[in-house]
């Protein structure tokens, strides 16, 4: 989302040099009678002030180019910010339309001969009085003394310039109304009135010296004298028209460009390459410098890299090119890049090639990425919350001391572990999870269902046994005792064990 909104005008309620009325009214009553005393004027007369003839620093906020400018590139519109919001929009400009002011902007030649740029580098402003101004445009001062109500002693700044520099130069009259708008910081809340130049600044043909140009924010409160049909015959194109100036500055545009117009070429250049506007790249021969646009002498091999090596601290064979190239680039890695170091960085041998150039790129291109704030929110809601992980697989409601192990899987297994044998069978004394439903937590009623089956097995086993015979008694000396004489006491006993 953008910092800023930008509204097409912001009118006041009412005009700069408007006379109001307010009449106040108010009652108290007790139900039947009143009970204020109204004394004094019924009314209050209010005029509407604004700046007309001149502003003063604390009306600007800046201005573009920066006055004395000499590398402003002339691809770019000068324009002006207001600290006053509604300015340009306060007072009533030709044809009884908003708004009142124009930036016009001319170059040296258009306002001076030669001789008199000679003596000046750049034109200045006079400081006249109005009635100076009827001697050289009647027509204007007609309109300043008459229509605008101005007397003769009002100091003012004036232009005075040929009716065919004027009327090749001034702006449409239907376009009056784009050149101004209203911008909104949204960080700072603050407003700002902003006027811009209808007419690009002229750097000249290629090898030339740029003319110096002066932008000048002009009134055309009711100057509609300034777009009479008579400004533009033949007979009058010699003689002088008054342009009343608000604020005016000079500086020199260039055909380069300035570094912040260089880097926004990068998207929209071929090749993503550092090109003035018009060149396109070209091939470079073999060991041929690559060609640059501006007669400027080529400093690269046909591979990117420096002519010369430049010097570095790092030992080794060390290389490095720019990270804007002005031709096309080698066809990229289907791979993502995760660092900035290369593989060959880690144990290079000392005359191995040490390449930065995609090292540099790598870290440009993190700290820019770093830069906008989108992606760093992004970073910082990682950090905050991780997002919930759901089951993909169904989970075994059983205790874990319940559950069974692998053992269908693994052949080592000849029966199932949790199991016994019952009546000649291999029963499981494990319940599987229907059975424990609605049975409650560790419930053992199995034990129950498995009891009956052991009463059964224990009672056919004790049915099988032989009744135990009686013995006659008899003592035996322990002292005395051998082998052979138990054998012949208990010759029942030694005839089982053997068997």
């Amino acid at each position: 989302m953008s910092d800023y909104q930008i509204f097409s005008d912001y009118v006041p309620l009412a005009d700069a040099g408007s006379t109001l009325t307010l009449t106040p009214s108010q009652t108290l009553d007790d139900g039947t009678t009143n009970l204020l005393q109204l004394e004094g004027a019924s009314a209050v007369t209010l005029k509407v002030e604004g700046p007309q003839l001149q502003l003063t620093p604390a009306d600007i906020a800046g201005v573009y180019p920066a006055a004395g400018s000499e590398e402003s590139p002339d691809e770019f519109l000068p324009h002006i910010a207001l600290e006053r919001r509604t300015l340009p929009w306060e007072r009533v400009g030709i044809n009884g339309q908003k708004p009142w002011l124009a930036l016009m902007l001319f170059k040296e030649s258009e306002l001076r001969d030669e001789a008199a740029r000679k003596t000046s580098p750049a034109a200045t402003l006079q400081s006249v009085l109005l009635s100076q101004v009827n001697a050289r445009d009647a027509a204007g001062y007609t309109t300043l003394r008459t229509t605008l109500g101005l007397a003769d002693n009002t100091p003012l700044n004036v232009l005075f310039v040929k009716n065919s520099v004027l009327v090749s130069r001034r702006p449409h009259a239907a376009d009056l109304k784009y050149t101004s708008h209203m911008r909104r910081d949204l960080k700072s809340g603050k407003d700002r009135a902003i006027v811009v130049s209808y007419r690009l600044p002229d750097a000249g043909p290629e090898g030339s010296e740029p003319e110096i140009h002066t932008a000048f924010l002009v009134s055309l409160e009711k100057r509609d004298d300034l777009y009479a049909s008579a400004r533009g015959l033949a007979a009058n194109a010699s003689k002088e028209a008054v342009l009343v100036v608000l604020h005016h500055w000079s500086f020199t545009p260039s055909q380069g460009g300035d570094f912040e117009q260089v880097i926004r070429s990068i998207a929209i250049r071929p090749n993503g390459g550092v090109l003035r506007f018009g060149n396109l790249p070209k091939d470079a021969g073999a060991d041929q410098p690559a060609p640059l646009s501006g007669n400027f002498q080529g400093l690269l091999r046909a591979d990117g890299y420096f002519l010369e090596a430049l010097p570095h601290e790092q030992p080794g064979n060390v290389t490095w090119r720019g990270m804007l190239r002005p031709f096309a680039p080698p066809p990229r890695s289907q791979g993502f890049a995760v660092r900035a170091a290369p593989e060959e960085f880690e144990n290079p041998q000392p005359d191995d090639p040490l390449d930065y150039s995609h090292a540099s790129a790598f870290e440009l291109g993190r700290l820019l990425a770093l830069a906008r704030p989108e992606i760093l929110e992004d970073l910082r809601a990682i950090h905050i919350a991780f997002p919930p992980i759901e089951p993909q697989v169904a989970v075994n409601k059983l205790p874990q001391a319940l559950q069974k192990p692998d053992w269908v899987s693994n052949p080592a297994w000849t029966e199932e572990p949790w199991s016994m044998d019952i009546n000649g069978q291999n029963q499981s004394i494990v319940k599987d999870e229907n059975q424990f439903l609605g049975k409650g937590i560790a419930d053992v009623g199995g034990i129950g269902e498995q009891v009956g089956g052991w009463i059964d097995s224990v009672v056919v086993d004790l049915g099988g046994m032989a009744a135990p015979v009686a013995a006659p008694v008899a003592q035996i000396d322990i002292g005395t005792v051998t082998p052979q004489g138990l054998g012949n006491m208990f010759p029942e006993v030694q005839t089982a064990g053997m068997s």
